[in-house]
């Protein structure tokens, strides 16, 4: 079943990858998530899941993180790009929308 196929497994890989992204800058600017959290005016509960790649982030996060670090956007979303659905798996992500939780999943 789809639900335990692919999707999920590029979800989790692609939320891994964006915490390590902003893992990396933060290490690069001597930031704590702390310190990340005030200067993204965001939750540090937020920045601690973002951080652990346990949920995913919609572009308007990933562009408050990228504004708090002083990046472009593009580093915070770094290796994306391979990322990609193939034409049954659109499908079957617009059939079971009701079943799992955006990639983009925090505001």
């Amino acid at each position: 079943m789809f639900i335990h196929g692919t999707f999920f497994d590029k979800k989790q890989e692609i939320s891994s990858t964006v915490a390590q992204n902003v893992r990396d800058l933060m290490r690069a600017k001597d930031l704590s998530s702390a310190d990340l959290a005030r200067l993204a005016s965001m939750p540090p509960g937020t920045i601690s899941k973002i951080l652990s790649g346990s949920v995913g982030i919609t572009l308007t996060t990933a562009v408050k993180l990228a504004d708090a670090l002083q990046v472009d956007v593009s580093r915070t979303l770094a290796g994306l790009s391979k990322y990609t659905l193939s034409a049954t798996e659109e499908q079957e992500t617009q059939e079971s929308e009701t079943f799992f939780i955006s990639i983009l999943s925090i505001e």
